[in-house]
């Protein structure tokens, strides 16, 4: 019995030497396919998004998504600064509502306007979409206005100046007097976010601030 196990052995040993010697090149192709199919295949490299966590295959794909496309990511305002009207009485004063946190959170901006004028503004105020509010900016004197709430947001003021600003239109509404020269302040794209000028017992100057990206 035990000899019978001998020759099957040595049988085996001998096809063996024989197959490897005749199909040498088969059987490298057999073993390398074999350990191609069970290596494991390495993990592709991801890249998450720093605000969402969003995964993406390409880092210049995760670039522009952070850049331009993530809802969550840091809000950038484009800021413009227009020319004021009005003469260079009374001191310094300037106002901006606070930016948005996101760009998947509410825009802010100035929607309402009060003060008070007689002949020429003697006072003015602003309040922004998100609550926030000015100083009143100016004397005391004149009659109280409000322009009322404007829902989508300032984009323009108009009004008249000389040394001092003699009036402002605002939502359709006219305050002050008929003195002075025509001047208009409007946002090139966007919504007023500030205001900034001159003021003392009146208002002396008056210039606009717009975001240029709050559509």
């Amino acid at each position: 019995m035990k000899q019978y196990y001998y020759y099957l052995l040595f049988a085996i040993v001998i096809y063996f030497l024989l197959f490897a010697k005749c199909n040498c090149d088969d059987n490298l192709f057999f073993f390398e396919n074999f350990a191609s199919k069970t290596k494991p295949k390495p993990k592709k490299k991801t890249y998450p998004c720093k605000y969402c966590g969003e995964i993406f295959e390409s880092k210049i794909i995760l670039n522009k998504h952070e850049k331009e496309e993530c809802d969550i990511r840091p809000y950038k305002p484009k800021i413009e600064k227009l020319k004021s009207y009005g003469g260079d009485g009374g001191n310094d004063f300037t106002f901006t509502c606070p930016s948005q946190k996101t760009y998947d959170d509410d825009s802010i901006y100035i929607n309402k306007i009060t003060g008070k004028s007689g002949t020429e503004v003697d006072s003015i105020q602003v309040y922004c979409s998100n609550g926030s509010t000015s100083k009143k900016f100016g004397g005391d004197g004149g009659n109280e206005f409000d322009s009322g709430e404007i829902d989508d947001g300032l984009t323009y003021i108009e009004g008249r100046s000389g040394g001092r600003i003699d009036k402002l239109k605002v939502n359709d509404k006219e305050f002050g007097g008929n003195g002075g020269n025509e001047f208009n302040l409007s946002c090139t794209k966007g919504k007023i976010v500030g205001i900034y000028g001159k003021s003392g017992a009146r208002l002396d100057k008056l210039g606009i601030v717009c975001d240029n990206n709050i559509e």
